[in-house]
């Protein structure tokens, strides 16, 4: 059964060149390998494949290079935010989107207040933790259409789709409270943070 699937699948994506080549990803014991088929079909009387000539290659590694590639071109990899050049993009595509449809929306910059001082206190390693943990806390008081994005060390910059003057203020106090709640649990212990907040409304200061 598995043979005739494989030359059934031959014959898709070749059914007039005889010449194929593809990739192939397999899941085994929530491992995912990448292999590559490439050969040629050499059909039967009735024009199907009856058997293929060709070579089976892994190239595991290649894939996962160009998937972490993929990855850190649209993603910051210590938050999994979106990155700063994303960021724009999406910031950019939310002002045409308001201007279009006459309506408002925001950008705010949260920044982690002194995150110098928890480098030196505790080390690059915390510091790490409470960006982490505050960019996380960040996303939490947001609404699904709301985007984040980290766009420096201690910055991350937050799209507001659509809110009014006032709304652009709650939102501020919400992530505000949201940060400071809480302590941050760390491998050396339990770490205050804070953060300023600035805001501008958009399209008109755009």
């Amino acid at each position: 059964p598995l043979r005739n699937k494989f030359l059934a699948l031959i014959d898709e994506v070749a059914p007039v060149d005889p010449a194929f080549s593809f990739e192939v990803e397999t899941h085994v014991e929530g491992t995912r390998e990448w292999f590559e088929l490439a050969g040629v079909r050499i059909a039967g009387a009735q024009g199907r494949t009856e058997r293929v000539v060709g070579t089976l290659r892994s190239i595991t590694e290649y894939r996962q290079t160009v998937n972490r590639l993929t990855y850190l071109a649209n993603f910051d990899e210590l938050t999994g935010h979106l990155n700063r050049t994303r960021l724009r993009e999406e910031l950019t595509r939310a002002i045409t989107m308001a201007q279009a449809e006459s309506r408002s929306c925001a950008y705010l910059v949260a920044a982690i207040d002194k995150l110098a001082s928890i480098n030196e206190t505790y080390g690059f390693d915390v510091a790490d933790e409470v960006i982490v943990a505050t960019g996380r806390r960040l996303s939490q008081c947001l609404r699904a259409s709301d985007i984040i994005g980290r766009t420096a060390g201690n910055k991350f910059g937050i799209v507001l789709g659509e809110c009014g003057d006032r709304e652009m203020a709650l939102v501020a106090e919400r992530l505000h409270a949201g940060v400071r709640g809480e302590v941050i649990e760390t491998r050396a212990g339990v770490v205050s943070a804070t953060v300023s907040i600035g805001a501008v409304w958009l399209p008109e200061s755009a």
